[in-house]
């Protein structure tokens, strides 16, 4: 197993150099909360930039304020336009609770709740990303508990010396008063059972990007940027180019796997 933690701007200034003497193999980060750009945790590039510097392997989660599927939709748009030009090699995960009761104010039921989930997931999928989700014990097991939701990786928090999670499960948060060195107050731990960056890497997850065309691009100066073959791209945006390769619009957006 793997040892980890979250991170959040609540955690305040971080000494990374000192996070990664202390022995932490990853860092999941919280990308935000809701659908806006308005709503990106203020500490996530800061968290982001250090953790990379250090080689700390990094996912991200985001907390869900979904109404629906639209939303949930909208939601997962913003991860991708942020991360897109990121280096993940975790999951992103979808952070399905109601910690502060907006769910319940808003009647937001579990029915909808796992649509949500899945609706999110399945387009983090689309663009190439390992997508999970991530909840409490209650929840995984009771609320969303749903065989649509069983083949994404769980996330789960159950801050016990035992996780009861009823079904498979790729990391758990089992405490949230950890005391690591170069951070102040107490941090949440977690293990991963899976070796993410392993399983990433050698299957091209979070190696592609969303890459809009600009005025004078063609295939061939699109894929020398990002190190990798026209034709390649060309075979990933088929439906979005049509059938002329030599034919792509500004604007549009492509879908680009590194090399």
């Amino acid at each position: 197993m793997k040892k980890g933690i979250d991170l959040s701007y609540s955690n305040g200034n971080i000494d990374m150099a000192k996070v990664k003497e202390s022995g932490i193999d990853f860092i999941i980060l919280r990308l935000g909360y809701g659908k806006s750009k308005n709503q990106i945790d203020s500490r996530f590039y800061e968290n982001y930039d250090k953790a990379l510097k250090f080689g700390i392997p990094i996912g991200v989660y985001l907390y869900s304020y979904a109404h629906n599927c639209q939303d949930a939709l909208e939601e997962a748009k913003l991860v991708i336009d942020v991360v897109k030009y990121l280096k993940l090699e975790y999951p992103i995960f979808i952070d399905m609770e109601d910690a502060d009761g907006y769910k319940l104010r808003n009647n937001i039921n579990y029915s909808t709740c796992i649509d949500i989930c899945e609706i999110f997931c399945k387009h983090i999928e689309s663009f190439g990303y390992y997508a999970g989700i991530y909840a409490n014990l209650d929840w995984l097991n009771n609320k969303i508990n749903n065989n649509k939701l069983d083949r994404f990786d769980k996330w789960v928090a159950q801050w016990s010396n035992t996780c009861d999670y009823k079904k498979e499960y790729a990391l758990w948060q089992y405490s949230s008063k950890g005391v690591i060195s170069g951070i102040q107050g107490n941090v949440d731990l977690n293990y991963a059972l899976k070796d993410y960056p392993t399983r990433i890497n050698n299957n091209n997850f979070g190696l592609k990007y969303l890459y809009t065309v600009q005025a004078g691009d063609t295939l061939s100066k699109i894929a020398h940027k990002f190190n990798t073959n026209w034709r390649k791209i060309y075979e990933l945006n088929k439906e979005t180019i049509g059938s002329n390769p030599n034919y792509i619009k500004v604007g549009q957006n492509l879908i680009i796997k590194g090399d």
